[in-house]
């Protein structure tokens, strides 16, 4: 989910300009004790590609900056827009320019002010070979000492990771914040191997119509090459099983050679956090990583404390590989860092997260303590002896149960509600603690089943019992059965017999005192985070015997350090006339608003909203999104989502916008699909585009 970290000034759009030098108004610094004259400039770029075509970018510079004096450059390269960006990421890019770099902010092509038809879907080969054009020539230029670092998070984490597959030679580094190794299971079109309709991706299609800024020209390229190009909503959703399509920009799929010395970043509230382990077991180069008690943002904004200042530790990570000096700090750095996360609340009453630091030195002297199995056992309990006898449990979810368990944008990010509604539909198996228990890593299951039917979704839940009865979600998983030999083929499940399925549960770290209880939640639905299986079923989990069901707990290490000495977090200046007039979400995209259950059909309904008002120098944007997802319990083939989206700019003497809808649904065997995206001048229609499409499900 490559989340654009708010509203609009994460992901709107720009149009091109030569270089010249931007003032840009009169810029301020809020809370800044540094002089005026001190704050960065913006100059704008124009990169011409092999075949013609010209790439708009922002470059960051000091106020002294002297065009003959080499400097290193780090590059963030995005579709989100980089002229609306320019709110969101000049704090953020000050503090590493008054440490001596310059930051390229570059617009993918077809996006942005940038020239040409827009790719036609993420990380696709036209992008790449675009960023590698874009490396070389910021590495040629009389102002750049021949190094380039890529920075970003979400998709700038995500295609840092794959440019460094194809090992540039001025690519000298990458910092990699928020993002993952598997497009296709740890991403949001097909999260966990299950069918997602997520809010990013309904937004992404109708940000990739809209104009450039500041003009927001409406002439035949622009209708060619933006409005009437295919929703990628639409591709996504065809490709439902892995396969080429994920795996050309995986690095899951790419591990052997990867050498190029990385910095990741990653947060135990985010949807991508489980990739720092899988790196460090595959990788041989240099490596460092921060796994946080942070959300889908930068880690010294976190909603909740703590926060840090990530950005030290960056740019001495950086001086090594881009500095032609000695780099500034000698000490040897530790190669990871975490947060033991402690209990909280789910409403994180106390307004903070609890936990401490935890510090490895090397990850190859990590010395892991045994790992802790329970097994599953008679009377909902999880113990660590086994018992001869085999009983079977019911599973009888109702396919629009879940609606708890996705939190407020349906993913395994952000902040899930109280697990305690969610918790009385399912399956449950508690453990009370009797002395401390802290994990790090990845929970797995072994979950023995059987079912009626060929395909079933599973749901594990690992979930913290407060004494006071809340319950608070540490991590789960989904797992598709017919995934459960492979992913790439899937195969219809076994009718009545028994099977079981290894769940690896998403990586956490948490502390279960004494007096609470550690609870495993089992169910067949967490909708409408997930697109429910076409038929109902009453299904078993098997305890006991010879092919009894068991997790297994990865202990906290026992030589990992306690407490880091963090740099003092330093206040982000601002830009004037960036100005946010009405506040959204706290995710910036539509969130759940209202839940309504029709007891006369068994329908059930999730309604998610977000609206907002924002200025730029140019003019007002105005932005309206509304999601319904629907699911039948009766008949769970009949799910559907249907999404209006709106985004228009009040300009001092027009006004532009963008309408969308879709609708997208699904029958016992196939899904459907229609979009329609119309533009709007002056509130009259300019043009209007169509896409209705429908195609089998695929083990979906």
């Amino acid at each position: 989910m490559k989340y654009p970290l708010g509203t609009l000034s994460h992901r709107l759009y720009p149009r091109m300009l030569l270089i010249y030098l931007i003032p840009l108004l009169a810029l301020t610094s809020c809370e800044s004790s540094r002089p005026h004259t001190d704050l960065p400039t913006i100059r704008e770029l124009s990169i011409t590609m092999p075949d013609g075509i010209n790439l708009a970018a922002d470059l960051y510079i000091p106020h002294d900056f002297d065009s003959t004096s080499p400097y290193p450059i780090i590059l963030e390269y995005l579709p989100y827009r980089k002229d609306e960006h320019r709110k969101s990421r000049y704090g953020v890019f000050n503090y590493f320019v008054q440490q001596g770099y310059l930051v390229a902010r570059v617009d993918i092509r077809g996006t942005g002010r940038s020239e040409g038809t827009i790719i036609p879907y993420e990380y696709s080969e036209q992008e790449l070979d675009d960023g590698e054009a874009v490396i070389d020539y910021l590495s040629k230029q009389d102002y750049s000492n021949g190094n380039v670092a890529m920075f970003g998070i979400s998709w700038g984490g995500f295609n840092g990771l794959q440019l460094a597959m194809r090992k540039p030679a001025a690519l000298k580094t990458i910092v990699s914040l928020m993002s993952t190794d598997d497009l296709y299971q740890d991403d949001v079109h097909f999260m966990d191997g299950i069918l997602h309709v997520d809010a990013y991706e309904i937004g992404r299609d109708l940000d990739n119509a809209f104009p450039a800024a500041p003009d927001f020209t409406l002439d035949s390229a622009y209708f060619r090459d933006r409005f009437f190009s295919e929703p990628w909503l639409l591709k996504y959703k065809q490709q439902q099983r892995d396969g080429a399509f994920w795996n050309r920009a995986s690095l899951n799929s790419h591990y052997e050679g990867f050498d190029t010395p990385t910095f990741l970043i990653a947060g135990l509230y985010d949807g991508y956090r489980d990739l720092v382990e899988r790196f460090f077991e595959q990788t041989e180069g240099p490596k460092r990583a921060i796994i946080g008690p942070w959300n889908h943002t930068w880690p010294h904004h976190n909603a909740y404390p703590p926060s840090v200042e990530w950005r030290k530790e960056v740019v001495d990570w950086l001086d090594q590989w881009m500095l032609d000096e000695v780099p500034r700090r000698q000490a040897p750095y530790p190669e990871l860092i975490y947060y033991q996360r402690d209990y909280h609340d789910p409403t994180i009453s106390s307004g903070q997260l609890p936990g401490v630091w935890k510090v490895v030195d090397k990850w190859s002297e990590l010395e892991r303590a045994q790992e802790q199995r329970f097994l599953i056992s008679e009377g909902k309990t999880l113990n660590t002896q086994a018992t001869s006898t085999m009983v079977m449990d019911t599973v009888n979810s109702r396919p629009s149960d879940g609606v708890e368990g996705g939190g407020p944008v349906m993913w395994w990010g952000d902040w899930a509600p109280d697990q305690a509604p969610f918790d009385a539909p399912s399956l449950v198996y508690d453990l009370p603690i009797e002395s401390e228990l802290s994990i790090m890593g990845y929970p797995k299951i072994q979950l023995c089943v059987q079912s009626p039917v060929e395909h079933t979704n599973w749901f594990v839940r690992l979930n913290d019992v407060a004494p006071d009865g809340q319950v608070t979600q540490v991590t789960g998983a989904g797992f598709n059965s017919t995934h459960r030999q492979s992913s790439t083929s899937p195969t219809p499940s076994p009718v009545g017999a028994t099977y079981c399925m290894d769940i690896e549960l998403h990586w956490t770290t948490w502390t279960f005192r004494p007096g609470h209880q550690l609870r495993i939640s089992i169910s067949n639905a967490q909708w409408p985070m997930f697109w429910p299986t076409p038929e109902r079923s009453i299904n078993l989990v098997q305890n006991g015997g010879d092919q009894g069901s068991y997790i297994t707990l990865p202990l906290s290490p026992n030589n990992a350090q306690t407490g880091y000495d963090w740099a003092a977090i330093q206040p982000d200046p601002k830009l004037p006339d960036y100005e946010s007039l009405t506040t959204g979400t706290t995710s910036g995209f539509a969130e759940v608003n209202r839940v309504a259950y029709d007891t006369a059909t068994q329908t059930r309904r999730v309604i998610a909203i977000n609206e907002w008002d924002e200025a730029y120098p140019w003019g007002t944007y105005e932005n309206y999104e509304s999601i319904v997802h629907s699911c039948s319990d009766l008949d769970p083939a009949n799910t559907s989502v249907i999404a209006d989206y709106q985004l228009g700019i009040q300009l001092p003497n027009r006004k532009i916008k963008i309408e969308t809808n879709l609708d997208f649904s699904s029958d016992q065997d196939s899904f459907y699909y229609f979009y329609q995206r119309k533009i709007l001048e002056n509130d009259q229609v300019l043009r209007t585009a169509n896409w209705k499409k429908h195609f089998a499900r695929d083990f979906q």
